[in-house]
Parts: structure tokens; C-alpha cells; sequence
């Protein structure tokens, strides 16, 4: 269950990001425009999800009484909410979706790094690995990305030796038979 949720939600996010820079470059919407068209339903889902999942345990056990009492909290964390959407659809708007997906993920591991490092989480060595990984496929993406030249030139490299093991392969077959007949 647990993994078809977070494959639901990485689907999600990504539809959501592609939808929005198809709403900021093709349709040429500025960011206010963006988020003014795209607040409201987000916020009637998040109100409704709420509403059904959150509230009714929260009113079980006295916790919608800290609303009331810190209210400026939840007015600042309001407020980082809109400051964090705007600065998104501001950089899916300049880039891309998928480099604001690519620069979500780096984020998350970055994080994963920091509470390693500062606050004493574990992290098995298979988990360093994965992230080390991912982290590499980020850098390799803007190297590309930057200089395109070197990317063509990696991108021969691979398909000579791509194309050399394929060689080898072909070589070791025996010479009558043909592509589609049967052996």
C-alpha cells in the first residue's frame, strides 16, 4: 500500500508540474495569473482531504484548540506556503518541469544527507548507494544540459561501445542463418 501511494504521489507530482508549465510557457500565463487559477481547486482538495482524514482525530483529542492558540504560526507557515508556490511555478516557468523535478528529488536527498550528518539518522550503506546514484544522475544531467557538445560526444562513446559488444555478439553466430528464419 505504502508504495503505491508514493508511486501515486510521484505521478501526481509530476502531472501537476507538466500541467503548470503548460499553463506558464504555452499559454503564456504570468506566475500571479498561475496561481491565481490553480490556488483554488488545490486548496478544495487539501480542504477536503483535511476535512475527511485529519480533523475528525483532531477533534478526538483537543488538538484543533492550538489553532486558536497560535494563530500566527499557522498564518507564517501560510504565508511560507504561498512564498514556496510562487518561487515553484517561478522556476517551472524560467526551466522546466523536469528540471524542477530533477532539482525536488536532489532536495529531498540533500535532506536525507543533512539528517545524517547534523541530527545522527542511519542510513545503510544500500540507501547511501541509492543516493549517491541519484545525486550522480543530477550532475551528469547538467553537465549535459550545460555542455551539449560533451553530451554528443558521450552519447558516440556509448553507442561505439554499445555498438561493439553488438558486433561481437553478431560475429558469434553461425553465417547461415538469416534475420527472421528459424533454426
Amino acid at each position: 500500500v505504502g508504495l503505491l501511494m508514493m508511486m501515486a504521489s510521484e505521478v501526481s507530482e509530476a502531472v501537476n508540474l507538466v500541467l503548470t508549465q503548460r499553463l506558464l510557457q504555452d499559454c503564456k500565463f504570468t506566475v500571479m495569473e498561475g496561481l491565481y487559477a490553480l490556488a483554488p481547486p488545490s486548496a478544495a482538495c487539501l480542504f477536503s482531504a483535511a476535512a475527511i482524514l485529519e480533523w475528525p482525530a483532531m477533534a478526538r483529542q483537543g488538538h484543533l484548540e492550538v489553532l486558536t492558540q497560535r494563530p500566527e504560526m499557522f498564518a507564517a507557515a501560510a504565508a511560507l506556503g504561498l512564498a514556496v508556490n510562487f518561487c515553484n511555478m517561478l522556476l517551472v516557468q524560467v526551466t522546466s518541469s523536469l528540471f524542477c523535478k530533477i532539482l525536488n528529488t536532489v532536495r529531498g536527498i540533500c535532506l536525507i544527507y543533512v539528517g545524517v550528518l547534523f541530527y545522527g539518522e542511519e542510513m545503510t550503506f544500500t540507501e547511501f548507494s541509492g543516493y549517491f546514484v541519484a545525486l550522480l544522475g543530477f550532475v551528469a544531467y547538467n553537465y549535459v544540459h550545460f555542455f551539449p557538445n560533451e553530451g554528443t560526444r558521450l552519447e558516440s562513446l556509448a553507442d561505439r561501445l554499445c555498438c561493439r559488444s553488438t558486433a561481437l555478439v553478431n560475429i558469434e553466430k553461425p553465417a547461415d542463418s538469416e534475420p527472421g528464419s528459424k533454426l
